[in-house]
């Protein structure tokens, strides 16, 4: 696979509430409503802290939550 495991381990794991701790950017615009380009600006300015595992990059959730409000747990 072009992606290691443990990339895919971080994408996938969720809390004890069954929610995602990390998010795509993909998710994340669906989970906040903002647009992609907005979410990366935010991340190249140091304002959201994001991780990178090659050329992944996973938002947590708490740096969402921080910016944009709680996230329904579904999204």
């Amino acid at each position: 696979p072009l992606y290691s495991s443990a990339a895919s381990d971080v994408y996938k794991r969720q809390n004890d509430n069954g929610a995602k701790i990390a998010y795509s950017y993909k998710e994340a615009v669906a989970a906040t409503g903002t647009s992609r380009n907005t979410l990366s600006k935010m991340v190249s300015a140091g304002e959201i802290q994001a991780r990178h595992r090659g050329r992944r990059v996973f938002i947590p959730r708490a740096e969402l939550e921080k910016h944009f409000g709680p996230i329904d747990s579904a999204a």
